[in-house]
Parts: C-alpha cells; sequence; structure tokens
C-alpha cells in the first residue's frame, strides 16, 4: 500500500480525535453550544486537510506515503549519539578522521535543523597558517556568521581558521574584559583577529577607542569588514602589522591592553615572556593594565604563581612595579589533555 494511492491505503482506527488539538471549538470558547455532548468528532466531521495529515501519520513506517503529503519527519538525535563536532557559526567542524568516517558523521549532522554545512579540521602544521578546513557536505561555502553581544561577525571558516567562542579567551572571558573597561579607557588589542574583542569592548564599554593589531592579511580584512557591518567606524580601528615595539611605538600608550599572542616561534619552539609581551607591556601606561596569556600544566597551575612572569615584565619596563591582579584559567576547562589556558591580569606603575 505504500507505493499505491493514499485514498486507498487503510489506516488505523480514528473514530475518536481530541477536538482541542485539531482546532475544533473547546468547551472553554462555546460551552453552551456543546452542552450535554461527548468533545469528540467523527472522521466524517473533519476537514480534508486534516484527514489527509492524520492519515499519514497513521500509516507509521510508510515513508513514501508522508513524502506524498509533504510530510517531513526530522530524526530526534540525542546529543551522545552525534559524533564529536564544534559549531563554527552554522558550519560543524568535524575533528581530523578518515574521510569516509566525515562523510557518515557528515550525513547524520545534516539533519540537525542549524547546520548549513560541515566540514573536517586538519592541521598541516605547528603554525596557524598551516591550519585549514576541507569542505565534506552540504552548503560548499564556508563563509558564515558568528553573533555575540548583539554584533555579528563575518569569517570565511576556507581562507581562515578561527576558533570563534573559544577564540581570544572565551565568552566568558570577554564578558570579563567588559567589566573592567572604564570611561575614557584607550583599549589596544593585539592579536586582533576578525574584529571579536576589538569590536566587543567598543561597542559595549565606555571606552574612548580600540585599536586592534593583527598580523594575518586575511583576518585583518574581515576585521575591517566587521568594523564597517557593525557601524564601529571612529571607535574601533583594525591596523595590519606585526605587534612589534617599532609598529606600537606611533600609537601612543594605552590605559588597558589585551594581547593574544602566540607564544611558540616558527620552529614550534616555546618563547619566552618578555619576548612575546615585552612590547606590550611597555604600550601600557603608568597605572594601567595588562591582560596576557599562556599555557600551563595543571600541576604548573595550582602550584605555581605569576613571580617569573613578574620577573619578566619587570625586566621589560624597567623602573615601577608589576603587580599581578588576576589569575584564573581562561576557559575553565582544559584545552587538551591536562593543559589550560591561564589569564594574567598584571598593573604596571
Amino acid at each position: 500500500t505504500c507505493g499505491g494511492d493514499l485514498r486507498d491505503a487503510k489506516p488505523r482506527p480514528l473514530a475518536k480525535v481530541s477536538l482541542s488539538r485539531l482546532g475544533a471549538p473547546s468547551r472553554h470558547s462555546s460551552r453552551s453550544a456543546l452542552a450535554g455532548r461527548r468533545r469528540t468528532a467523527s472522521v466524517d466531521s473533519l476537514s480534508p486537510a486534516s484527514v489527509q495529515l492524520l492519515a499519514a501519520l497513521a500509516l507509521g513506517g510508510c515513508q513514501s506515503g508522508r513524502q506524498r503529503l509533504g510530510v517531513r519527519r526530522q530524526a530526534v538525535l540525542s546529543p551522545k549519539s552525534l559524533p564529536k563536532h564544534s559549531m563554527w557559526g552554522d558550519v560543524a567542524v568535524l575533528p581530523p578522521q578518515e574521510s569516509s568516517d566525515a562523510e557518515a558523521s557528515a550525513k547524520m549532522l545534516l539533519q540537525l535543523s542549524y547546520v548549513r554545512s560541515v566540514a573536517l579540521f586538519q592541521e598541516t602544521g605547528p603554525q596557524q597558517g598551516q591550519r585549514s578546513l576541507q569542505y565534506v557536505a552540504g552548503d560548499p561555502c564556508l563563509e558564515t556568521a558568528y553573533k555575540e553581544c548583539g554584533l555579528t561577525f563575518r569569517i570565511d571558516l576556507a581562507r581562515r581558521l578561527s576558533r570563534l567562542g573559544k577564540s581570544q579567551g572565551s565568552v566568558s572571558e570577554r564578558e570579563r574584559l567588559r567589566s573592567l573597561v572604564r570611561p575614557g579607557e584607550r583599549v589596544l588589542v593585539l592579536g586582533s583577529g576578525f574584529g571579536l574583542t576589538a569590536c566587543i569592548l567598543g561597542a559595549k564599554t565606555p571606552c574612548q577607542e580600540v585599536i586592534g593589531v593583527e598580523r594575518n592579511a586575511v583576518a585583518h580584512e574581515y576585521a575591517l569588514v566587521n568594523i564597517k557591518a557593525n557601524r564601529l567606524t571612529g571607535v574601533v580601528r583594525c591596523l595590519h602589522g606585526d605587534p612589534s615595539n617599532d609598529f606600537l611605538q606611533p600609537l601612543g600608550s594605552f590605559d588597558r591592553v589585551c594581547a593574544f599572542l602566540p607564544f611558540r616561534g616558527a620552529n614550534d619552539e616555546i618563547l619566552s615572556l618578555a619576548a612575546v609581551y615585552g612590547p606590550a607591556a611597555k604600550a601600557v601606561t603608568p597605572g594601567g593594565t595588562l591582560h596576557l596569556y599562556a599555557h600551563e600544566t595543571e600541576l604548573e597551575f595550582e602550584n605555581g604563581g605569576a613571580e617569573e612572569a613578574i620577573r619578566q615584565l619587570a625586566s621589560v619596563r624597567g623602573d615601577g612595579h608589576v603587580d599581578l591582579t588576576w589569575r584564573g584559567k581562561v576557559p575553565r576547562n582544559s584545552i587538551s589533555p591536562y593543559v589550560y589556558r591561564v589569564g594574567m591580569d598584571f598593573r604596571l606603575t
């Protein structure tokens, strides 16, 4: 019967159907008209559209019957049954795996209404520029929109890989930074990427201005697009360049510097804190705040303070004091087995 005409199918008994579910008057709307009657109706009293819909549901497993009626039944997938993935806007990104496994995972994820496209994460080297995304299924366009704090950010994942909400310290870290900015502050964001933190601080805090510096040309291109799209021209500026002393010195001093900088060199060696954050520390006005981030193991986080960081920053600043005002995991969960991104706030006087 699944391949025949729906009118020839024999549905399950539907003698009694709740009136309220079919849009018929309820006992609350016409109590006097239905007084003394049973609040049910036979199939003969229903509209043709209602009979057609109920017949399709009664067919149960008859897939072709549902298709003839245009009734789309979306599979109910529990979070535990879904393959491991991360959502970057409306693009589901799978961790590195075989192509055959990725295709099977993509088929399952595309059943979700909020997934437009599925891509596979690939890391071909230690540097950020050597990361890439491979299209797997769905819409081949990997340009997506990410929304946070009422702002919309455009980013092409095929051209520039970004962890979106997890980049630049996570959503909770950006909320914390917003709460710290005071009226009239000049804010510098190093490693500003596609303008995420710079735009949020410029739009949602009483600062005077925000300047972002990004060395990646594609990320900087999207930063300019996002500044204009969110109508922040004049409040937020993003510059393309390397956050070195020569580049930062003409910009003047800042009340607050947020430094999202890589601490590994070209050969994957770990750079000293003074080498990475020295130019950022020099850009902080006396009495200002430097926000920096590093990777630490669980043991290092529990046993460590910030003595070494204070010593290296003090050597860069010369005269004056360096005081630790906050230290915590950003985000709170590990970013890899037993490794955390740790944020530190320093007041430089």
